[in-house]
């Protein structure tokens, strides 16, 4: 939840990961031995949260008594535990800013980013800092893919290609989970047609939006 280094306590709690430093959580010096014992387990305050105790403070050791509903509920709020009871006499305080977002990770199913880009345009910045952004997210590089895909369709010969492109694409999206699609493309300042290609003879071709669309994603 930090990068600062300093002793490390990883949460017990399943499916967490995370892991608290001795620099954000002051611990006493004459505690520190006693928590090194094999079955002491730690649970961090970003579980207590997600908890929905968002309300309650996050006490390293301690009990709260419910009364609801003529019962009582005892809760352990979660920090350093010994055979599910409190380790230490008082809560610890947490200092220094958690910094999660820095070095999390998305786990999240197979996603392609797709960026059908008309064949003349080279400047394509807008798309790379997403591909930046996206990626150091990904603990996986497998989980995530990037595909440039150009496309000039002013001409037979051209159209030709891009079916042959855009089937042997399609053939493969079944292992994706997530299909993300860039459209990159200029426009007719007069008319707001998008340019879609070039013909034989080098000239610039373009039509209406709808019909862009519709001859790109044809063959998906």
């Amino acid at each position: 939840m930090c990068q600062d280094g300093g002793m490390i306590w990883e949460c017990d709690q399943p499916n967490c990961g995370r892991a608290v430093c001795s620099v954000c959580l002051e611990v006493p010096e004459e505690e520190l031995e006693k928590l090194k014992g094999p079955n002491v387990k730690f649970t961090c305050v970003r579980c207590h949260w997600s908890w929905g105790k968002s309300s309650v403070p996050y006490f390293v050791s301690a009990f709260l008594f419910l009364f609801y509903a003529t019962k009582i509920y005892l809760i352990f709020l979660q920090g350093f535990t010994l055979n599910n009871k409190p380790m230490l006499k008082k809560f610890l305080n947490v200092r220094g800013t958690f910094e999660a977002s820095i070095g999390a990770t998305v786990h999240s199913p197979p996603t392609l980013l797709l960026h059908l880009r008309l064949h003349s345009i080279r400047h394509t910045a807008h798309f790379t800092i997403v591909d930046d952004l996206l990626s150091e997210y990904y603990s996986n590089s497998n989980a995530l893919k990037v595909l440039d895909l150009p496309f000039n369709l002013g001409h037979d010969q051209a159209a030709i290609k891009w079916k042959s492109d855009t089937t042997k694409l399609v053939a493969g999206l079944s292992g994706f989970r997530h299909v993300v699609v860039f459209v990159t493309v200029h426009s007719v300042p007069e008319n707001g047609d998008l340019w879609f290609g070039h013909n034989k003879a080098e000239e610039p071709c373009a039509t209406q939006v709808g019909e862009v669309n519709n001859i790109l994603f044809y063959f998906f």
